[in-house]
């Protein structure tokens, strides 16, 4: 009897030595599955990342209408912060006789608290207009907000329409902007008004 039962508890141990083998090897396969998902993960938070690169400060212009010198197109600051300065311009088809080169100014900005300031110029060519500004009070932390503060316009004959002229204006801010000192706000760029010639 006694040779019997050390045979039976030896073949008990035997299996359970056995299992436990078992159970080692399965949680061995299954392990790396971790890692490659986690190498996945990583590759799309780097595809993610370039979304940063959408917004553009480089100029835009366009046609518009069916007249060939029905124009538009925007261009803004680079001051480094979510604050800077937009022109947006357009010309319009021509109208008894006469075409209208149309610049407006926006404060493009997040949050925001500015007094009332003066002293600020847009020029359209030389045709310069002087501005001031309320104040602006603008609470948005999260959302981009854009701030019209000064507006020009210019007519043109069919004569007088040059094939370009320059846009710009300055602002005056005198502040701090996401810890870095502003002066002013100023942007400039060289507009074509006519399609040039084949």
């Amino acid at each position: 009897m006694k040779i019997r039962h050390i045979i039976i508890l030896t073949a008990f141990i035997v299996c359970l030595t056995f299992v436990f083998m078992l159970s080692g090897c399965k949680k061995n396969v299954f392990s790396p599955k971790t890692t490659i998902n986690q190498s996945e993960d990583t590759t799309n938070i780097g595809l993610n990342s370039d979304n940063s690169n959408i917004n553009s400060d480089s100029d835009t212009d366009s046609d518009i209408g069916t007249d060939p010198n029905n124009k538009s197109g925007s261009f803004k600051s680079d001051t480094g912060t979510k604050l800077n300065m937009q022109i947006e311009w357009s010309l319009s088809g021509k109208t008894n006789g006469e075409y209208t080169l149309t610049a407006n100014v926006y404060i493009i900005s997040n949050s925001i608290y500015v007094s009332s300031r003066t002293n600020g110029i847009i020029l359209i060519g030389k045709a310069e207009k002087l501005f001031t500004t309320d104040t602006i009070d603008i609470d948005e932390s999260d959302e981009v907000t854009k701030t019209l503060i000064a507006t020009n316009s210019v007519q043109y004959t069919e004569a007088t329409l040059p094939e370009s002229v320059d846009i710009s204006a300055k602002w005056m801010f005198n502040g701090t902007y996401s810890g870095i000192m502003i002066e002013c706000l100023s942007a400039q760029s060289t507009v074509m008004l006519k399609n040039k010639s084949k």
